[in-house]
């Protein structure tokens, strides 16, 4: 079965170029950056479970609600 046989599937020349550019733009440009949406719902969560941890642990009449 080797070479693999076409899909069936052709693209426009310029769409294949784009699809084709997305490999080859991965990894430029964005390594620098934070990622500031992350790194702020990490810590939303973290505030949350320290809030509900220190309330220690529910009772049985909570979970059964």
């Amino acid at each position: 079965m080797y070479p693999p046989r076409t899909t069936g599937f052709f693209a426009h020349p310029t769409v294949r170029g784009a699809l084709l550019s997305i490999g080859r733009l991965a990894g430029r440009g964005g390594e620098g950056r934070v990622p500031w949406l992350t790194v702020a719902l990490v810590g939303v969560q973290a505030i949350l479970y320290a809030a509900l941890a220190s309330g220690g642990p529910p009772g049985v009449d909570a979970l059964v609600r």
